[in-house]
């Protein structure tokens, strides 16, 4: 048996037989063909809100043209569909998560329900208030959600979403962050989400490659010491280095993230201070982790390629079982191993693994414990020599890059290497409160989450520049990076759901603190050979050593912020957003 929940919108199409067109889902469209099935009578698509559900129609009803399509009472049937009975129960369950509503309709009825796609257990569910049977109910819960349902025995159900039958626009789901209210539609600023499958699909390794799927990000090398080196990034023309959060937190240090550990990627663009706080003049990266969840998982990947390119990932989620109800741990690992195709010498190599303990999940009360750990060991490039307007030998090329082979390395495998180490650990718990009368413009939650991290990078990099104006002589110069970045700090978000009269609002209200430690260590070492601009010999020795000068830059930053914004729902057609956020940089 299956069906849908209740309480969506209607919507006039004759369909005439076609199946439907496509389902837009986040910011990205898969299609899907229905065909049906041999039954008794003939069937038609029916629309609530952004999807859609076989039903028996009614004779007669297609025979007018235009005709609107009303929700017929009875449930569609498929073939040898059990129906889960007729008793009926009451049920007590208040508004919440999906997944928490669902847990406590599981113990209720004594069903078991399985969720196809884990993230539709973030969408609000009103609950269940009163006696209904077991199908009675499992509808009020899942009024407005978009969700279809399917029996597939008298004590087991399964929830997936419908199809669409017309192009339309969703954000299910959409930004993980707590302070956006309302779908991507209906958010007054320009966002995109990278969901998890897209990232996967494109075999992305890097955060640059991930982001390669968004306009207006420009990627910066920061090499020369020009800048830092690691994720450096611009949004609409605006330096983003200090721009990127995890978990809607502001990360920190000078490293190149890797995507193995990460559901999405929200992309904000235009002045998002609201949400971002300080900066973020021309927008803002939220990496989200992943979590556990109740349903047993395994996901691995391999692959290799030229370049001696060879990666593997491994993602594990485990619940606990009956000893520790509600419990799971998941864990994510990688290792990457990769030269760049044609340029000798320059390769990568990292490894990372991301372990995250979760309790209460399908209640109230939910607390995640977790921790990021990622290494790198690389010999970095600072590519070919760029030619001065005052070299004499080479004035034909003046402002361009030397007339050389791609492949020329000017650095030395004995002396320049990229040693970064970064750790997360983060403590996380929300909570829903008993708030409202089931109605899903009616919630109260709190999301609060402390976090320590660290970062240290280590780097000796070759900048070629050259000796003199009359030379084509290289000077191998040094570039030195020994930096240590740590941040402490403590976000919470309290998410309020409310009507007044006819208006329905979204209230939210947070604070923060944060402290941020830098410290910056001075090196010097003997001069390098000098190398011959046609034919550098990346294997010349260097005799060293390398040591600190005993000279160093500290600095501490403390950050402290309040915020509320409010979303208000005026009618289907029209919402207003606004609020005020007070930053406090020292």
């Amino acid at each position: 048996m299956q069906g849908k929940g209740k309480h969506s919108r209607s919507k006039t199409r004759k369909h005439a037989g076609k199946p439907p067109r496509w389902l837009v889902f986040s910011a990205l469209a898969a299609s899907a063909t229905a065909q049906a099935a041999a039954a008794p009578e003939p069937f038609r698509w029916m629309r609530h809100d952004t999807l859609a559900q076989v039903l028996p129609a009614r004779r007669g009803d297609d025979a007018q043209d235009g005709a609107a399509l009303t929700r017929d009472p009875r449930p569609a049937v498929a073939a040898e569909s059990p129906a889960p009975g007729l008793t009926v129960h009451r049920f007590e369950i208040p508004a919440g998560p999906l997944g928490t509503v669902l847990a406590a309709f599981e113990k209720a009825a004594g069903i078991d329900v399985q969720v196809e796609e884990q993230r539709l257990r973030s969408l609000p569910s009103p609950g269940v208030h009163g006696l209904y049977t077991v199908e009675q109910a499992l509808q009020e819960l899942l009024a407005g959600t978009e969700i279809t349902y399917r029996f597939d025995g008298p004590r087991k159900v399964r929830l997936d979403l419908g199809i669409a039958d017309s192009i339309d626009v969703t954000a299910t789901p959409g930004p993980a962050s707590p302070k956006y209210t309302a779908p991507l539609l209906d958010t007054p600023q320009t966002l995109t989400v990278i969901p998890q499958r897209l990232i996967q699909e494109q075999g992305a390794s890097t955060l640059r490659d991930v982001l390669r799927n968004v306009t207006g990000i420009s990627i910066q090398a920061g090499e020369g010491g020009g800048g830092l080196p690691g994720d450096n990034l611009s949004i609409r023309g605006f330096a983003s280095r200090n721009d990127i959060f995890v978990d809607g937190v502001r990360d920190f240090g000078a490293y190149s993230r890797d995507p193995f550990n990460i559901e999405q990627i929200e992309v904000a663009k235009g002045p998002s201070s609201l949400y971002g706080g300080r900066g973020t003049t021309g927008g803002s990266l939220n990496l989200t982790s992943k979590k556990p969840h109740l349903e047993a998982a395994q996901f691995a990947t391999a692959g290799a390629g030229d370049a001696e390119f060879g990666r593997a990932t491994i993602d594990l989620n485990q619940p606990l079982g009956d000893n520790l109800p509600g419990a799971a741990l998941r864990v994510n690992g990688m290792w990457t191993h990769s030269d760049v195709s044609g340029r000798d010498a320059v390769q990568s190599e990292r490894w990372g693994i991301a372990p995250s303990l979760a309790f209460g999940l399908g209640t109230p009360t939910r607390w995640t414990l977790s921790y990021s750990h990622l290494a790198q060991d690389n010999v970095p490039d600072y590519g070919l020599p760029w030619v001065p307007p005052t070299n004499v030998p080479l004035a034909r090329y003046a402002d361009k890059p030397a007339p050389v082979s791609f492949s020329n390395f000017y650095g030395l495998t004995g002396r320049d290497y990229e040693k970064t180490v970064t750790g997360l650990s983060t403590a996380e718990v929300e909570h829903d409160f008993a708030w409202g009368q089931g109605s899903e413009d009616q919630s109260l939650s709190l999301r609060s989450i402390l976090r320590h991290g660290r970062s240290t990078r280590d780097s000796i990099i070759t900048a070629p520049r050259f000796v003199s104006t009359d030379s084509t002589d290289i000077n191998r110069q040094i570039q030195s990076r020994d930096l240590e970045d740590t941040i402490l700090t403590q976000q919470n978000n309290l998410t309020a759901r409310f009507l007044t009269g006819p208006f329905a609002h979204a209230v939210v209200t947070g604070v923060e603190a944060a402290r941020e430690t830098s410290e910056n260590f001075a090196r010097s070492g003997p001069n390098a050979p000098v190398a011959n601009l046609f034919n550098p010999n990346p294997d010349t020795p260097y005799t060293g050593p390398i040591t600190r000068t005993g000279a160093r830059t500290e600095s501490t930053a403390d950050t402290a912020a309040l915020y509320a914004s409010d979303t208000l729902r005026i009618n289907d057609r029209w919402q207003a957003t606004g609020g005020l956020r007070w930053d406090h940089f020292n």
